[in-house]
């Protein structure tokens, strides 16, 4: 399931771009969802793991949009 859009939903903070929960307005063609960073145990080595990846260009000028 896409459980942080619904419950995001049923909070009244549909994410922008969802269609399927409620979040109609369309700023950048896609939904305005990204994990910047995730970090967990390796199930396999037990190793722990921090990814990071860096927010993506149309989410940065969308992020700068609307703290105007």
């Amino acid at each position: 399931t896409h459980q942080i859009r619904v419950h995001l939903s049923q909070l009244g903070y549909p994410l922008a771009g969802d269609d399927l929960y409620g979040g109609h307005l369309n700023y950048i063609g896609r939904q305005a969802l990204h994990a910047s960073r995730v970090s967990f145990y390796h199930p396999m080595t037990d190793e722990w793991l921090e990814l990071q990846a860096p927010i993506p260009s149309d989410m940065k000028a969308l992020l700068t949009d609307l703290l105007r």
